[in-house]
């Protein structure tokens, strides 16, 4: 019988490690923990929701008084594979295809970077897998965003390096598009450690200036294709607290120890508090203990290798964060300290590990070339593996280290021994080399199998009612246009039948699921943060609760204020409680004062509640207007509400100010009976539009200037590169 092609085999074996690895997914689970089910799981519902109305998804009306959705990066708004796999399976089945496919993509780009690097080919399969599997980035499912981007570091390097290779305009063009992908996946972080290993790469390599200059085009190309996310983007990062006051920069820096757990299983377990020295960021850190042995015996001088291990090193070092003096404060100075959590950069060090596993694993096979079996090296092997085994228990604890460390020592030990073994007794002959670096990929991977299978992966659940209606939400009225308020702290309520939390959160309404259910809530979960979120959203304040209409609290324990009626919920689920003293979403008020910031917060935060009476205006005309005791009260009614557009019906018995308790925010624009009129700031965070007396039609439509410019950038990109391509 023939033997199937090389590739063909390769591939086969990739295609059989994910399916292993995410064998649950064959079992009916799926994906949902850490931040999936608290912001992916809504967003791509919301997205979903505009591409059936066929809405641009630019604003999200659901969160903190509404705040742009396009421009958050997280939101992946305009990333393909979350259109195709959201749109394929929905919010929440398609979280999990979305995974798998990345993990594809991963494993395909680094086996071809390997390729070009004029790796084997079985050394290639063993760092694909070691980088696409390996537990630091399958646990890291809940990041979405992150690990899409990390996903399309192989195929952007591998552009790269091809670039330098053949400089044309296609050439450019691929590593535009590679570029743009993993910018449109959301995590910029880690574009930066992407663009700083491909610029090592691309140095290394010797480029002739006609491959520099394609190098520049390729990188003004991207930046063009990625216009209408990276321009709103920054004129988002200049109205929220990312881009203002985001705390420290250092936290979550990883600890030296957690460095070694990349090769060491278990060695930084247990971690110290939440916020203390350990980073919480990865709850798994392994990638694996043959690739490292292997990535050891890379370190040559190879101009081929020095991008790789001066990337790695760089990217390990600055995951230490306030641990590292020098990397404290690089991360302290923009760019980086516009970014949290050091421990991000680990990630870079495994893609640099797992590609230097590929060289190492060539150079063990091309030592060993001109050398038989050697049963007596393989005996002292194994007797050193069992005196290893016998006193590092001991010596491990007289030297302080911690309990996990002696957990993992022995999976270390018997990793390292096997690819000794391998080394030793492999067959000699003209096909040595060849059968040894089979012999070592195929310990990569039953070592990550093995890992995959005695360590449950992180975040698989049973669907349950995972993705089912909300009773709690059935309790509103349908079309009820106010808000409700989430307790953001509020710890989950125990279910005395053991039904997973994550499993009944849209039930729950936990933040951000109200949005699944079309329920405008007033605080939120998840970047970015609105400027003022403390003043306002999170104040806790009756005032400011009544103020942007709050007609329903979501409580684990008793309602906030007495007179609040409990309609329905409780355990396992919060109680849901009704207000009857919240305005409407859209109202009128016939005087006016300027006022600053602190004036206007104090305001709300009035239990006397002045700002039901009165506009506090950061700017504007000031106005006191009495209607006659004849006249009809003042109303306003919100008769279309989009996310992108919203028109109010206003009757006013005077000269007044409509305030819409919908947040402020640059793009919006007002017309009053089709005529453009000005937004003011009312009551620090709101809107407001001036207006005569009688009957008007208002309407607010979102249309920043920023998405316009950075769209017409987007699609000029990509005429460029369907020609380029034809």
């Amino acid at each position: 019988m023939r033997a199937p092609p090389k590739p063909v085999l390769g591939a086969a074996l990739l295609i059989a490690a994910l399916a292993w690895v995410y064998r649950p997914a064959l079992m009916g689970e799926l994906i949902a923990g850490r931040d999936a089910f608290r912001f992916f799981f809504p967003a791509y519902h919301f997205l979903l929701e505009c591409l059936r109305r066929g809405e641009l998804p630019l604003w999200n009306p659901y969160l903190r008084l509404g705040q742009p959705f396009a421009a958050s990066l997280i939101a992946q708004a305009f990333y393909p594979p979350a259109w195709l796999c959201a749109g394929l399976l929905g919010a929440v089945r398609g979280y999990t295809l979305q995974q798998i496919l990345h993990a594809a993509i991963a494993a395909a780009g680094a086996y071809a970077l390997c390729r070009r690097l004029r790796c084997s080919r079985p050394a290639s399969i063993a760092a694909s897998a070691a980088f696409a599997l390996s537990p630091l980035l399958t646990d890291l499912s809940g990041h979405r965003n992150a690990v899409d981007a990390a996903a399309w570091t192989g195929l952007l390097l591998w552009a790269a390096l091809e670039l330098v290779r053949r400089p044309s305009a296609w050439s450019a063009a691929r590593l535009a598009a590679f570029a743009a992908l993993a910018f449109l996946a959301g995590s910029p972080e880690t574009n930066l450690w992407q663009a700083a290993l491909a610029a090592l790469a691309v140095l290394w390599s010797a480029p002739s200036r006609r491959a520099v200059a394609f190098a520049g085009i390729a990188a003004v190309w991207a930046a063009a294709l990625c216009g209408l996310e990276l321009l709103p983007a920054i004129e988002l990062a200049r109205h929220s607290v990312r881009g203002t006051s985001l705390g420290d920069p250092l936290e979550w820096s990883a600890s030296p120890i957690q460095l070694a757990a990349l090769f060491w299983p278990f060695a930084d377990l247990p971690r110290g508090e939440y916020w203390g020295k350990d980073q919480w960021w990865l709850f798994t850190l392994f990638v694996s203990s043959t690739s490292a042995l292997q990535a050891a015996f890379a370190l040559r001088r190879s101009r081929r290798v020095l991008p790789f291990a001066a990337g790695g090193a760089a990217f390990a070092l600055l995951a230490l964060g306030r641990e590292f003096p020098p990397s404290a404060w690089i991360l302290s100075h923009p760019p980086l300290n516009a970014f949290r959590y050091p421990a991000k950069y680990l990630l870079g060090a495994a893609f640099c590990l797992a590609v230097l596993s590929a060289f190492g694993l060539d150079r063990l096979a091309l030592l060993s070339r001109r050398r038989g079996p050697r049963p007596l090296v393989a005996a002292a092997l194994v007797l050193a593996a069992f005196v290893l085994l016998g006193i590092g228990g001991p010596l491990l604890h007289a030297l302080g280290a911690r309990s996990g460390a002696a957990k993992g020592f022995p999976w270390l030990v018997g990793a390292w021994a096997l690819a000794g073994l391998a080394v030793a007794l492999v067959p000699g002959g003209a096909r040595r080399p060849r059968r040894l670096r089979w012999a070592l990929c195929a310990l990569a991977l039953l070592e990550l199998a093995a890992y995959h299978g005695l360590q449950p992966g992180f975040g698989w659940v049973r669907p349950g009612r995972l993705d089912q209606p909300s009773s709690l939400a059935a309790a509103i009225p349908r079309g009820y246009g106010g808000r409700i308020s989430l307790a953001i702290t509020d710890a989950p309520v125990e279910d005395p039948s053991g039904a997973s939390f994550i499993d009944r959160s849209r039930d729950a309404l936990v933040p951000n699921r109200s949005m699944e259910e079309g329920l405008r809530a007033l605080e939120g979960y998840g970047a970015p943060e609105p400027e003022g979120m403390d003043e306002f959203q999170l104040a806790g304040r009756r005032g400011v609760f009544d103020l942007a209409g709050v007609g329903y609290y979501l409580r684990a324990g008793p309602p906030p204020y007495p007179d609040l009626v409990r309609i329905s919920g409780g355990p396992p689920l919060p109680s849901l409680y009704a207000s009857a003293t919240a305005l409407p979403r859209a109202f009128v008020v016939h005087r006016a004062v300027r006022a600053t910031d602190a004036e206007a917060v104090a305001a709300a935060w009035s239990d006397a509640e002045p700002a039901r009476a009165t506009a506090f205006l950061a700017d504007g005309e000031p106005l006191e207007v009495s209607c006659a005791a004849a006249a009809a009260p003042s109303r306003a009614r919100i008769t279309s509400d989009l996310a992108n557009d919203v028109e109010v019906e206003v009757t006013s018995c005077g000269d007044g100010y409509l305030v819409l308790s919908d947040s402020y925010f640059p793009g919006w624009r007002a017309e009053v009976d089709g005529a453009p009129a000005e937004i003011h700031r009312a009551d620090f965070a709101l809107r407001a539009v001036r207006m005569g007396a009688g009957t008007h039609r208002v309407s607010f439509r979102y249309r920043p200037r920023a998405f316009g410019i950075g769209g017409a950038l987007s699609a000029a990109g990509l005429v460029a590169l369907i020609a380029a391509a034809l």
